[in-house]
Order: C-alpha cells, then sequence, then structure tokens
C-alpha cells in the first residue's frame, strides 16, 4: 500500500508542515533532520516517498507504507492529510 494525500487537500496546505516547492523536480520537499541530502517527497500523483542523495544520485528509500518510517510524517497523519491506497 501506498500512503498519499488526500484529494481533497490543497497541496499548498504542506507548507504549512515544512514543505516546499521545487520547480525543477515537481515535487513538494521537506528535510528529514534538516538535511536536504535526506527529504520527503510528494509528486503530482500525491504519493508520499523518502528520497535520499548519495554521491551526486537520488534514490526512492521507501514509498510503500510497510517500509515507510511514519515518524517523518506524523504531523500529516496527524493532521488527517493522508490516506493509504491499494496499487
Amino acid at each position: 500500500m501506498a500512503l498519499r494525500i488526500k484529494d481533497s487537500v490543497n497541496l499548498k496546505e504542506l507548507e504549512k508542515y515544512g514543505f516546499e516547492f521545487d520547480t525543477s523536480s515537481g515535487f513538494y520537499e521537506r528535510k528529514i533532520d534538516n538535511k536536504w541530502y535526506n527529504i520527503i517527497c510528494v509528486d503530482k500523483d500525491r504519493e508520499i516517498f523518502e528520497m535520499t542523495e548519495e554521491i551526486g544520485y537520488w534514490d526512492t528509500t521507501f514509498s510503500d507504507e510497510e517500509w515507510f518510517d511514519k515518524k517523518n510524517i506524523d504531523d500529516l497523519i496527524k493532521a488527517d492529510l493522508v490516506v493509504k491506497v491499494v496499487e
């Protein structure tokens, strides 16, 4: 199962939770532990995933709900912005 932002939520609302829109990637992004090489992303499909950068390459760390570190999006879950979606 994937975690996504609910369709009823305006993505600009993510800015209240420390996300910034990155025009180059098209994602809303938020640093994990205040580091830009480890970020939470929300893509155009509203899917939430973690990415890390190693040696200049970005890689999706987790997007599946089973493995996702929910502590990084706990504020979004508490605000009822997140839904589980079966793919």
